[in-house]
């Protein structure tokens, strides 16, 4: 589990294990968590395409056909709806597998069937799980289930989630041995050597650089934040008239540049007695 505050860099860290995965011949599916898209939805859709995948593969093999049926039994009709879009499971389901209609019982039995299908197929499933934060308690009660009953019987399906620091908690809360079934990575600021490499690296890759005075100011306004350091590289990048970047004069413009358009952007916020005050105030100043 990747864990960390917006932009310091996690979706960007799903997105190279997934890359990694699939370079290893893995089948991968990314999921980012919505807060009014059920979790059984999101899970058929994504077993039904990792299965067809391994159904396509030469030859029959019938933990796949087992695997196909078992999810045909957790969808509970043949037809389900995944953004506007109608799929039918072209398969009789599986009796008595994933049909109970409780949560943690048949999400842990389709995760065990795909599972074993990826096992006899020689290959392995990755779910990548963006903003694992926002599913309510009983699912994410349900996915850790399911995660954990594959471990136990040491099937190649690894469920690699991302979510701000309450997920700790949350997981925690869920089942207490979700904090050994998972290893959580702390995802933060960038140190400084970290933070020059991330500024200038991808500038040397088309012939710009940016001088020690900038990079030593940019380093101390982002404090290493991830994000930060981005939008101040972009900003160098578009104003920047000729290659050095310069160094202080310049950060010193970029920072008042933002300041003013972050003034800006509460001064329209406010309401309109409040702007009044606010003028009064800076031409009492003036005239002072």
């Amino acid at each position: 589990m990747f864990v960390g505050l917006r932009g310091v860099g996690k979706t960007v860290l799903l997105n190279e294990v997934q890359a990694m995965a699939e370079e290893e011949g893995a089948l991968t599916d990314f999921i980012e968590v919505a807060n009014n898209e059920p979790l059984s939805m999101t899970v058929i859709a994504t077993l039904r395409s990792i299965l067809l995948k391994l159904d396509r593969i030469k030859g029959v093999h019938e933990h796949v056909k087992r695997s196909l049926r078992v999810l045909k039994s957790f969808v509970g009709a043949v037809k389900m709806t995944v953004e506007g879009v109608e799929f039918a499971i072209d398969i009789d389901g599986e009796p008595g597998v994933a049909d109970s209609g409780t949560l943690s019982r048949d999400l842990a039995e389709v995760f065990v069937a795909a599972g074993e299908a990826a096992r006899a197929r020689g290959s392995s499933i990755v779910i990548l799980i963006d903003e694992i934060q926002n599913l309510p308690p009983e699912k994410f009660e349900a996915l850790i289930m399911a995660v954990h009953r594959t471990d136990q019987k040491r099937l190649p399906l690894l469920v690699v989630g991302a979510g701000l620091p309450l997920l700790v908690r949350l997981s925690g809360n869920a089942k207490t041995y979700a904090e050994r079934l998972f290893e959580y990575s702390d995802i933060g600021a960038l140190d400084p050597i970290e933070a020059r490499r991330a500024l200038v690296k991808p500038a040397a890759q088309a012939n710009v650089e940016f001088d020690d005075e900038a990079i030593t100011a940019v380093i101390h306004e982002t404090q290493g934040y991830p994000y930060f350091l981005q939008e101040w590289g972009y900003q160098a990048w578009n104003t920047a008239a000729v290659s050095p970047i310069a160094g202080r004069n310049f950060t010193d413009r970029q920072r008042i540049k933002r300041r003013a358009e972050s003034w800006c952007r509460r001064y329209q916020a406010m309401p309109p007695a409040e702007r009044f005050a606010v003028l009064a105030a800076m031409m009492a100043v003036e005239a002072g």
